[in-house]
C-alpha cells in the first residue's frame, strides 16, 4: 500500500497548524503603540482604551466641553471587543488636530470574513491639552440632530 498520499496530507495539515499557531502568537503579542503623552494620537488611543475597557468615566475626560456627548451616551455605546484598531494618519494645524483610524472587525484569515471602516476624530487644544470634539466613535448619537 502506497503511503505517499497520507504523508502528503500529514505534511499539509502540519503546515497549516504551524501557520495558524504562528498567526495566533503574533496577534496575541501585539500591544498598544507607545505614543507621546498629551499628543492627539495619545488622546484618541487613551479614549479608545478607556471605552473598550468599559471605563466610560475615564473616556469622558478626553472629550472637550464642546462635545454634545455625556456619560450616558458613552455608557450606551456598543463595543465590539474583537475589533483591531490602527492609526492611519494624524494632522495638526494650529489649535486643531485630526486623527484617522482604521477599525477591522472579524478575522482576516482564510476561513473568516472581515471588514474595515475608518473613523476620524477632531481635536482642539484647550489650554495645554488636546481634547476630542464632536461625537467620537464608538458613539454614534448624542441626541444631536445633524444636517
Amino acid at each position: 500500500m502506497d503511503k505517499t498520499p497520507n504523508r502528503l496530507l500529514a505534511a499539509i495539515v502540519g503546515t497549516v497548524l504551524v501557520a495558524a499557531l504562528a498567526s495566533i502568537a503574533i496577534t496575541s503579542s501585539q500591544q498598544n503603540a507607545e505614543l507621546s503623552s498629551g499628543t492627539p494620537e495619545w488622546v484618541v488611543q487613551s479614549y479608545l482604551v478607556a471605552m473598550f475597557d468599559g471605563e466610560t468615566d475615564k473616556a469622558l475626560a478626553f472629550l472637550a466641553d464642546s462635545s454634545p456627548c455625556n456619560i450616558t451616551h458613552l455608557d450606551q455605546a456598543w463595543i465590539n471587543r474583537n475589533a483591531n484598531i490602527d492609526l492611519l494618519k494624524s494632522e495638526i494645524s494650529g489649535a486643531t488636530a485630526k486623527v484617522e483610524i482604521a477599525v477591522e472587525f472579524g478575522n482576516s484569515d482564510l476561513f473568516n470574513s472581515s471588514y474595515v471602516e475608518s473613523h476620524t476624530y477632531r481635536l482642539e487644544k484647550v489650554l495645554t491639552e488636546w481634547l476630542i470634539t464632536g461625537i467620537p466613535w464608538p458613539v454614534y448619537d448624542c441626541g444631536v440632530i445633524s444636517k
